[in-house]
């Protein structure tokens, strides 16, 4: 691994360069993956102590990110549960004491709204009644706002595609500055959605569950969080070793800068078959001019040494630093004069992250300093009369 990224083959190193849309996940992706409890509702049926009793032995015999926080909540119990399944992208069904309980999302309910913007999972019985509510929130990584703008000024798109009600995935999403996301997703649906918005266009797909694997499959690279499931590592092509989302960013450095150095030396070491074959063979003889072998063997020696010296450079990546925030070059049509200028700093100092503008008139360009949203700076360009060309890389 380097730099945090492990490459399990070329081709997924030479298809990441060009990938123009990232699906992500939220759990564990985007956000820390150590959820906790913070609301929890009884609707009366039984007492607090067996509600807490029948979760942890179910979630006991789980693996899901959520499992440990609600066990956490719950306390230690002893037990045994009878005739155990896990239902894919829905949750927990398990006999206990003679009786069937579900724990997940089988069952919708009227408060949810009171718990907006949490993961909301529902303990309900045979007859499909509510027993208890588990709100659950896992809040954002540090770096997950940083670099989604760092893909957003690269001009990736960025979509989210989670399993949580609405209201919880609006909330990440809007908080994170992605283009667009999807929620209530089953494993397969993850799949189906990275299928269906390919649009000729490279995808990726940022998992760490075991849930992830088919998306991971599907997509034309798979990147998976190496904190995350043995299930989500081998299936995927990519390995954030660390664990850390800005790895990412690493990842397609890296991968831009290996193709850059390829197509670098192929370049000269065409140019020296070109050139220097023909003469050692005599092609310019006729005007005195030749090679000895001496001379061809010391120029082979060079060519190889260049090659090598310029694939080393590969050594010489840094890290990808977001301590600070990252610039972002618009390019704006429009702006004829200073008036322009001054109208356009204006407008866009309004918008939601920026903290400083600076204006090049003769190059057309807008320097934002901030972790603004490109769709907010693109509306208030052309709410003010000008064209929104893009953002430069």
């Amino acid at each position: 691994a380097f730099c945090g990224v492990l490459f399990k083959d070329a081709e997924s190193l030479q298809k990441l360069a060009d990938v123009k849309t990232f699906y992500l996940d939220k759990t564990a992706t985007l956000t820390n993956g150590k959820p906790s409890v913070e609301s929890y509702y009884n609707y009366g049926v039984l007492t607090d102590e067996n509600i807490k009793r029948i979760a942890y032995l179910l979630e006991d015999k789980s693996n899901h990110p959520l499992a440990e926080c609600i066990k956490d909540f719950c306390g230690r119990f002893s037990g045994e549960v009878k005739d155990f399944e896990y239902v894919i992208g829905k949750g927990l069904k398990g006999n206990i004491d003679g009786e069937t309980y579900f724990l997940g999302n089988f069952i919708n309910v009227s408060n949810i709204k009171e718990y907006k913007g949490k993961t909301i999972v529902i303990m309900s019985d045979i007859n499909n009644n509510p027993i208890a509510l588990f709100a659950i929130f896992d809040k954002l990584k540090t770096e997950s706002k940083k670099v989604i703008f760092a893909l957003k000024n690269m001009s990736i798109k960025t979509v989210i595609i989670t399993g949580d009600n609405k209201e919880s995935a609006e909330k990440i999403a809007t908080e994170v500055g992605v283009d667009s996301y999807f929620y209530n997703v089953l494993p397969d649906g993850k799949a189906d959605i990275i299928k269906e918005n390919k649009n000729g266009e490279l995808s990726a797909f940022v998992g760490d569950g075991i849930n992830d694997s088919i998306a991971l499959k599907t997509a034309d690279v798979g990147i998976a969080v190496g904190t995350g499931t043995d299930v989500a590592i081998e299936s995927s092509d990519v390995v954030l070793v660390d664990g850390k989302l800005t790895s990412l960013l690493d990842a397609i450095g890296l991968s831009k800068k290996t193709i850059k150095v390829i197509k670098g030396n192929l370049f000269w070491a065409f140019i020296y078959n070109v050139l220097a074959i023909p003469i050692a063979g005599g092609a310019l003889s006729f005007i005195g001019v030749s090679l000895t072998p001496a001379i061809a063997s010391t120029c082979m020696c060079l060519s190889s040494l260049f090659v090598v010296w310029n694939a080393l450079r590969i050594k010489g990546y840094k890290k990808i630093r977001l301590d600070k925030g990252e610039e972002m070059k618009v390019v704006i049509e429009g702006m004829m004069c200073n008036h322009c200028a001054g109208r356009v700093k204006e407008v866009l100092s309004k918008v939601n992250g920026v903290k400083g503008v600076e204006i090049n008139l003769k190059k057309k360009l807008a320097i934002i300093d901030g972790e603004a949203d490109v769709n907010a700076i693109k509306e208030e360009v052309e709410k003010a009369g000008y064209k929104f060309i893009g953002v430069k890389k």
